[in-house]
């Protein structure tokens, strides 16, 4: 018989719990995702890790979108979480992402402080 590995799903990072709010499938492995502050712009900094991976380094939210293009692994659920840096002057800090596959556009609200991070899981389907 042949046994199915689970995927392994994070469930901390750097000492903080990581918490699935929201799975996504996406129809392509190319995707983009925008990010921009959700509510008042008031200073957060954040990083945002795909498969443990930082694609967004330290980046101050602003109210404009700012857009990124990703490549998913179309073998395996990809992780993706919002890493906070700091709480900005209104905790917790929260960013909005669109995450587009070029045929339908999700928007998601992720929170994070610094003891957890909020994350989505994104299934390419083959």
């Amino acid at each position: 018989t042949v046994v199915e590995e689970k995927p392994q799903i994070r469930e901390n990072f750097d000492g903080r719990t990581i918490n699935y709010v929201n799975e996504l499938n996406v129809a392509s492995e190319h995707i983009t995702i925008s990010l921009w502050d959700h509510g008042r712009k008031d200073g957060d900094i954040v990083s945002i890790y795909l498969n443990g991976e930082a694609i967004v380094s330290k980046y101050l939210l602003e109210y404009q979108k700012r857009v990124f293009e990703l490549k998913l692994d179309a073998s395996k659920p990809n992780d993706l979480f919002l890493y906070a840096h700091n709480l900005g002057q209104f905790p917790p800090n929260t960013v909005s992402i669109e995450i587009t596959d070029g045929k339908v556009a999700e928007n998601i609200v992720l929170n994070s402080d610094l003891k957890s991070c909020e994350a989505v899981m994104i299934n390419v389907q083959q």
